[in-house]
C-alpha cells in the first residue's frame, strides 16, 4: 500500500484561507476517496492502491484544480499544490504606494503628452492614484512584462514608452518612440517576437494599423500592436494573452463576447509561469 500527503500554498507562499474538498478515484480499481479540510492543513492519505488516480480539488477561495497523478506502490508520494486566487473572492488589492514605483514607469506617468482618456489631464501621482484597481492592475502588469522584455539589442520594450494615453485593465495604449517599431521587427527575425495579425485591434483616431507582434511565450505572451500616422508619431496597444496557440483562441472568442481579459489572472500567470512579480498583493 502506498500514501500520498497533500499540501495547498496561495500563489505568494501562504497558507490558504477557506476549506478544500479533495477527491481521489483510481482510474482503473473502484477505489476512491473524498474528503473536507481547512485549506492551511496538510492531507494525508494512506493505504492507496498503486495506478494512476484522477485528482481533484475544489477550494472555497480559489480556483478548482484537476489532474492525473500515478501512485506507486509502497512509496510515499508528496505533492504542493499551488492554488490560484478565484476572482470572484478576493477582497483587496494591495497596490504599490506612486513613491515606490521605479524611475522608469513614474517618468512615463509625468510625461503625458496629450490627456490619458478618461482622466483629465492629470499627471505623476495624480494620475496612477486615479486609476482604479482594474487599471492599475493592468498598468503594472504591462510595465512588469515590457520592463522584462529584451531586444535583440538588449534594451528592454519599456525603454521606448513615453507617455500613456489609455489604460485599461486588458491592455494599454502608449505614445512610443518610432525606434521601438524598428526595433521589435528586428527582434522578430530572431525569433525573439512571431509575426501575429493585429486585425482585432482598432487604431485609434488619425491613426492606421502597421503590424502586430507576440512573443513566444506559453502563457502571458506580451502583444504588440502598432499604430502610426502621416507625422511618424506611433502609438503601441500592448496587452497580455493568458495562453498561446488554443488557449489564445478562446481567450479571443470569450473577450469577442465581450469578456475581457482579467487583469488579475494575468497577475497570476506572470508570477507563477514566469517569475515576473508586478508589484501588487491580491487578497482573499
Amino acid at each position: 500500500m502506498s500514501r500520498l500527503i497533500l499540501t495547498c500554498k496561495d500563489l505568494y507562499g501562504n497558507n490558504p484561507k477557506g476549506i478544500i474538498d479533495v477527491s481521489l478515484k483510481h482510474t482503473v480499481l473502484s477505489n476512491s476517496v473524498s474528503t473536507e479540510l481547512d485549506a492551511d492543513k496538510t492531507l494525508v492519505v494512506n493505504d492507496l492502491e498503486p495506478g494512476l488516480y484522477q485528482i481533484q480539488v475544489f477550494p472555497s477561495h480559489y480556483q478548482d484544480l484537476a489532474y492525473f497523478l500515478r501512485i506507486n506502490e509502497g512509496v510515499v508520494t508528496t505533492e504542493r499544490e499551488v492554488l490560484a486566487f478565484r476572482i470572484k473572492k478576493i477582497k483587496n488589492i494591495n497596490f504599490p504606494l506612486y513613491q515606490t514605483l521605479s524611475n522608469e514607469l513614474k517618468q512615463v506617468l509625468s510625461n503625458a503628452k496629450t490627456n490619458v482618456e478618461g482622466l483629465g489631464g492629470q499627471k505623476g501621482a495624480a494620475l496612477y492614484n486615479n486609476l482604479d484597481m482594474v487599471q492599475k492592475a493592468g498598468l503594472l502588469n504591462l510595465y512588469t512584462k515590457m520592463a522584462n522584455t529584451n531586444l535583440l539589442n538588449g534594451t528592454s520594450v519599456f525603454s521606448y514608452v513615453e507617455s500613456l494615453r489609455r489604460v485599461r485593465g486588458d491592455r494599454v495604449f502608449f505614445n512610443v518612440d518610432k525606434a521601438l517599431r524598428d526595433g521589435v521587427k528586428n527582434s522578430a527575425q530572431m525569433g525573439l517576437f512571431d509575426d501575429v495579425s493585429g486585425a482585432l485591434h482598432t487604431p485609434p483616431q488619425g491613426f492606421r494599423l502597421l503590424e502586430s507582434f507576440k512573443t513566444p511565450d506559453e502563457k502571458g505572451n506580451l502583444q504588440l500592436t502598432f499604430f502610426g500616422n502621416a507625422q511618424q508619431e506611433f502609438i503601441v496597444d500592448a496587452d497580455i494573452d493568458e495562453a498561446s496557440g488554443i488557449g489564445h483562441i478562446i481567450e479571443v472568442i470569450r473577450n469577442i463576447g465581450d469578456r475581457d481579459t482579467n487583469p488579475f489572472d494575468i497577475h497570476q500567470i506572470l508570477l507563477q509561469e514566469q517569475g515576473l512579480d508586478t508589484g501588487y498583493r491580491i487578497e482573499v
